[in-house]
């Protein structure tokens, strides 16, 4: 009861939940209705109890009359269900969206009623309990009596009529009793208000909440066998945030309240107290991983195996190639071509060259480059490697370079200028046929004739080369039955299916100037003329350019104003790409293909380098992706097999992060300069990936560690795969006798440098006694004043030849003191021997040699 009136109270003040409801247009239905602890009543009539709300199915139904017209939603909450009640509200949800299809212009009233009927014979356990028909009519009146949703309604649906869909079992039976008695009856129930659209398909008013079971499960036990949902799926959001598929839904629902897979912050004393903890947990993770890997990497290669590699490529030159014959005989030469002088023939892409009197056509394809040197003009020819050269036949003969001696400037010129026209041309022409050459070829769009969800009014990254250095294209982005279609305002339009999606991200104005929805494709297709696997469809939420002339005042109303008018733009843009997102996920084509947005946790975020700029990237479920800033960059983490995180060092600002993929054939994945104070959340992100990683103090050759692991993947495999990048982290543990051996990455010119001069046990102990004594001297003459100390000073900077600034010598008299010094110089040094003076404040000291990093014991 106290629930159900705190609710009911909100209706009497509307504008707690929105400020702009008047006060008297919004009132409830009905009383709202919260059911749980095994009583259930699905009737509209029932009534709330005084008993406290119990931990396991909850039923909530709601009703709500705007402006003198009805509404109506029922939701069934579940906490710590069993799995034979998740596998029932699946029945119940698969009942609904037949339902709800059924809905439409023409239809008859029972059909609905027909289509839930045909489902339940699947389910002769469950038959007995549905509920006596699909729902009713809804307007003015709660309930129209003539518009029931049953078998004997034979009324044909119209637009702008309104169903209210009620469908539950009620007085289920767990099969196996629970320790708990109150869980042992249950009930379930939905309920959404549908409006029949002009198109003649049915509009879910009430689709704002959610009813997938992983956004109305719960899960508070921390028994694991407590959590499955019959497939071992959906844990719950407020207990596993790591699920994929609870973590996308409730994102999607509401970014704001949507929980992270960072691990719980700790208090400082806490990750003081658990160092030696977390560092044991770390092994026992990595030692879980690499046994893991190990195995999986041996499936791979058991697949791998009689799959033999093809040899070699054949070469991918131009050498011998038969399609660049561009005259058959001689006599299809041109004839303006002298037999002295260069030709170029640009309709056949050759250069004609005098050789020895002869005249010899090169396609252009074989020439590498041209260049001149005052009156000589020099060509270098594409020619084969050594290994290429060999392996064809020995009576092959060819050409590097020639070099041809124009007198005349304006021939030289003009004859390198057409060789670098016709060259850029060909290759030009040439890369967009390799391009083009691996493009996939599509299946044709299905265009829908129903309301399909639509993005109005946003623009497509990479752009289109549209008008003057090529401007984006603003259009329109549609939803269809196999894939989506954006059509610019000029009539151009890009097809992208459902399965070349690899994978689909939202990611909302949340700290940026854009919201987008980004895909990233299994085989790249053409925007414009270039190839792309990513494409990306953005709406800014503000201009990018802001005034600095300092003007600005927080008083100013017309400033306040204007930042309350991009706040309510922002929230509006993220709600239209949310509700456009839902819309998709419904649709039966986007399930075939990547079924879910993914969005990006910026909680998790770090800045680093994955190609050429600095940029905040971001993880996801699947990915790790940076969407705002061109090139993007989207990192599959299922493909990667290992990550080794470089540099970390206590003395260093920035660390380096390293993604082998499992297919070795692919370069690794470096980015790079990521800050030192991201590092312990990166670390947690990673176990909660579940992904191998490991540490080290240095960079390492990757190209040559990889090049050792294809050559022979089955010792690699053998001998612990990559478990040697562990020893790195063990090295940083052990104890000090280990750091007498060294390390394998110290550079090369400490390892082969020796010390200038050589130590032993009787220098040190000499040393320390004359350290000592200077200090038994210091203590003594302590009682001086600073008069005596400055005058002592004094002398001693005559003694050794240094000089304070006023008492410098003057250049004339320089050599002559010089002279008096170094007839005194071996006096100096007796005197210095048999009383060394205490060092003073004002007077250098000299350096006494630096100890070497090990030191043997001291002999007592």
């Amino acid at each position: 009861n106290q629930l159900s009136e705190e609710i009911d109270d909100l209706f009497s003040n509307p504008e707690k939940i929105n400020p702009r409801l008047p006060h008297n247009s919004v009132d409830s239905s009905y009383t709202p209705i919260i059911q749980s602890g095994g009583v259930y009543d699905l009737r509209l009539s029932a009534s709330n109890n005084n008993d406290p709300l119990h931990f396991g199915t909850i039923v909530c139904s709601l009703g709500a009359r705007f402006k003198g017209y009805c509404s109506s939603i029922a939701r069934t909450l579940f906490i710590d269900p069993k799995p034979e009640v998740v596998n029932n509200y699946k029945v119940l949800l698969e009942i609904h969206n037949a339902v709800f299809k059924a809905l439409k212009v023409g239809n008859k009233m029972n059909v609905a009623m027909n289509k839930a009927l045909e489902i339940l014979q699947k389910h002769p356990e469950l038959e007995g309990k549905f509920t006596k028909s699909c729902g009713y009519g809804i307007g003015l009146e709660f309930q129209e009596g003539y518009l029931l949703l049953n078998t004997k309604n034979e009324l044909q649906i119209k637009s702008g009529m309104v169903f209210s869909i009620v469908i539950g079992f009620q007085g289920l039976e767990l099969k196996k009793p629970d320790s708990d008695s109150k869980n042992n009856t249950y009930a379930l129930l939905l309920s959404d208000t549908v409006l029949i659209g002009e198109d003649g398909n049915p509009e879910n008013l009430t689709a704002k909440c959610e009813k997938k079971f992983q956004v109305v499960s719960y899960f508070l036990d921390k028994d694991p066998e407590a959590q499955q949902n019959g497939n071992g799926k959906g844990k719950s959001k407020a207990k596993d945030e790591g699920e994929k598929k609870s973590v996308k839904s409730e994102k999607i629902r509401d970014e704001e309240s949507a929980p992270s897979v960072v691990v719980a912050n700790r208090t400082r004393g806490e990750v003081v107290n658990n160092n030696n903890a977390n560092d044991n947990d770390d092994r026992k993770y990595r030692q879980e991983m690499e046994a893991r890997h190990l195995e999986e990497a041996e499936k791979r290669l058991a697949k791998s195996k009689g799959k033999e590699d093809d040899g070699g490529s054949e070469s991918s030159g131009v050498f011998g190639d038969s399609r660049f014959t561009a005259y058959k005989d001689p006599s299809e030469l041109p004839h303006e071509a002298s037999k002295n002088q260069i030709h170029i023939d640009a309709s056949k892409e050759v250069i004609i060259l005098p050789i020895y009197g002869y005249m010899v056509p090169f396609h252009i394809s074989t020439i590498k480059n041209a260049s001149k040197n005052e009156d000589y003009l020099r060509i270098n020819f594409m020619t084969p490697s050594l290994a290429q050269a060999s392996a064809s036949s020995s009576e092959k003969v060819y050409i590097r370079e020639v070099t041809y001696r124009i007198q005349n400037a304006k021939n030289l010129n003009n004859n390198l200028r057409m060789i670098k026209e016709l060259r850029k041309r060909v290759t030009q022409r040439e890369s967009e046929a390799k391009e083009k050459q691996n493009l996939v070829i599509q299946e044709k769009l299905i265009i829908s004739k129903a309301r399909n969800p639509r993005l109005t009014d946003v623009f497509i990254r990479p752009t289109l080369a549209v008008g003057a250095g090529g401007r984006r294209a603003n259009g329109t982005l549609e939803a269809h039955v196999n894939g989506f279609r954006f059509t610019t305002t000029k009539g151009q339009s890009i097809d992208i299916l459902y399965k070349n999606i690899k994978h689909s991200f939202f990611q909302p104005a949340e700290g940026e100037l854009v919201v987008l929805i980004h895909f990233h494709l299994y085989h790249g297709i053409m925007i414009g003329k270039k190839k792309s696997d990513d494409v990306q469809f953005c709406a800014e939420v503000m201009e990018g350019s802001l005034g600095l002339d300092g003007r600005g005042s927080m008083m100013d109303r017309d400033e306040i104003e204007e930042e309350q008018r991009e706040a309510e733009h922002r929230k509006k843009l993220n709600e239209e790409f949310r509700q456009f997102v839902k819309k998709v996920e419904d649709l039966d084509g986007f399930q075939a293909g990547p079924k879910e947005f993914d969005i990006p946790y910026r909680d998790l975020g770090f800045y680093g380098v994955p190609v050429r700029s600095n940029v905040f990237l971001q993880p996801t479920v699947n990915c790790l992706v940076s969407l705002v800033e061109a090139p993007f960059f989207t990192l599959t983490l299922e493909e990667i097999e290992v990550v080794h995180l470089e540099r970390v060092q206590f003395n260093l600002k920035n660390f380096d992060m390293v993604f082998v993929f499992k297919d070795h054939a692919k370069a690794v994945v470096h980015v790079n300069s990521i800050p030192m104070e991201s590092l312990d959340d990166i670390k947690d992100w990673l176990k909660e990936s579940k992904m191998l990683f490991y540490e080290g103090p240095s960079n390492l050759n990757w190209n040559r560690i990889m090049h050792t692991v294809r050559e022979d993947e089955e010792g690699f495999i053998r001998l612990g795969g990559w478990g040697f990048l562990s020893n790195d982290v063990d090295s940083e543990d052990g104890n000090d006798d280990d750091s007498e051996e060294g390390s394998d990455f110290e550079n090369e010119e400490s390892g082969d440098s020796e010390p200038d001069e050589e130590y032993d046990e009787s220098e040190y102990s000499e040393e320390e006694e004359d350290e000592s004594e200077e200090e038994e001297e210091e203590s003594e003459e302590e009682g001086l004043s600073w008069d005596e100390l400055e005058a002592r000073a004094k002398k001693e900077d005559k003694e050794r030849g240094t000089y304070s600034d006023d008492e410098r010598p003057s250049s004339k008299s320089k050599s002559k003191r010089s002279r008096e010094y170094s007839d005194d110089e071996d006096s100096d040094k007796d005197t210095r021997k048999k009383s060394k003076p205490a060092p003073s404040k004002s007077a250098p000291t000299k350096p006494t040699p630096k100890k070497p990093a090990t030191l043997h014991p001291k002999k007592m």
